[in-house]
């Protein structure tokens, strides 16, 4: 009895250390797209592989590259935001993103992030995003 307890606290430990890993290398990356100076750290977080949905539209690791040198610098902060952050494994873990913001008119918009991690021999990457936005009770937004 008091052998299976110690392996299964050897178990939990390493899983924190895992975790702590993971949340590190999520820190990092929110700095670096905070910052939008420094793309080619930033997508070292994203695999080459990576499957990207962005309001339904599938993006390319390659959309990514091209695009990160013209992200917005001066986002609107959110009214509202939820962070769910779950280590699935030594090896793979999921967050969840919520927030909310006001648009013009008084209307409001729930966008939503999923970030599916992976580790690897060279750290934590994102294999899997999807971004998506949602005003009010109406549904999607449609650009």
């Amino acid at each position: 009895m008091i052998f299976l307890f110690v392996c299964f606290w050897g178990a939990a430990q390493d899983l924190e250390s895992y975790k702590q890993e993971w949340l590190e290398s999520k820190k990092e990356k929110d700095r670096l797209y905070a910052a939008k100076e420094d793309c080619d750290a930033l997508m070292g977080f994203f695999s080459q592989d990576l499957i990207f949905y962005e309001k339904g539209d599938l993006l390319s690791y390659d959309w990514m590259v091209r695009y990160c040198p013209m992200l917005p610098k001066n986002l609107p902060n959110p009214m509202s935001s939820k962070m769910t952050e779950i280590l699935l494994g030594p090896n793979t873990a999921y967050d969840v993103l919520d927030e909310t913001f006001m648009l013009e008119g008084q209307r409001t918009a729930r966008k939503v992030t999923t970030t599916l991690w992976k580790k690897f021999q060279n750290g934590w990457k994102i294999v899997h995003l999807n971004v998506s936005m949602h005003k009010g009770e109406d549904g999607p937004i449609k650009d």
